[in-house]
């Protein structure tokens, strides 16, 4: 994957369901940009009672501020 020149992610919905669902994306299009898995949910998650990790909403703002020189939004209402 580093002999790639240019990568792109596609997703209707690219914080999904948890909020940590992005970390693959952003890791394959970026890798390290959010550490290890294990790293970003550490800073940015906690666990649910079901195991899942969730972002944690006072982070969340963080979370954007380090993504946005390298994610693109486009809401519904901008697309033709």
């Amino acid at each position: 994957m580093k002999s790639i020149k240019y990568r792109v992610g596609l997703s209707g919905t690219p914080i999904y369901n948890h909020g940590s669902e992005i970390w693959p994306i952003v890791d394959i299009l970026k890798p390290g940009l959010l550490g290890s898995f294990k790293e970003f949910c550490e800073y940015f998650c906690y666990q649910d009672e079901r195991g899942r990790a969730i972002v944690v909403p006072s982070k969340r703002d963080g979370l954007r501020h380090v993504l946005q020189r390298d994610v693109m939004l486009r809401r519904k209402n901008q697309m033709y």
